[in-house]
């Protein structure tokens, strides 16, 4: 049993590993950081940014839990071994006075 377990624990090492955020990936959360700082910048009122994000992804959404809007960006292709793809998502947060930042995350669907 203690066997299987730390057999276990390589094989998720390997997949982690695996499935690691690739240059490109990288590259689009760059491209998207600065894409949404330009189209829906700084001090931006909630209702605005939600219509420009709305015009990225359909399906943006104000996440109550953080009042934040949420925004799929982009899926990217991977040919990594254990990775098929990766989302570029992206959390827009607000303040008192509109938008006060994006944060961009990506997310890989492996095996």
């Amino acid at each position: 049993m203690k066997r299987l377990k730390h057999l276990l624990l390589h094989l998720s090492i390997l997949v982690l590993v695996a499935c690691g955020d690739s240059n490109i990936v990288s590259e689009r959360g760059v491209y998207w950081k600065s894409e949404l700082e330009s189209r829906v910048p700084i001090g931006t009122s909630r209702e605005e940014a939600l219509a420009s994000l709305k015009k990225i992804d359909a399906n943006a959404f104000v996440n109550p839990l953080s009042d934040s809007i949420s925004t799929n960006l982009e899926t990217v292709k991977d040919d990594g071994f254990a990775c098929k793809d990766w989302v570029i998502t992206a959390n827009t947060s607000f303040n008192s006075n509109g938008v006060s930042g994006h944060s961009i995350a990506s997310v890989g669907r492996c095996l």
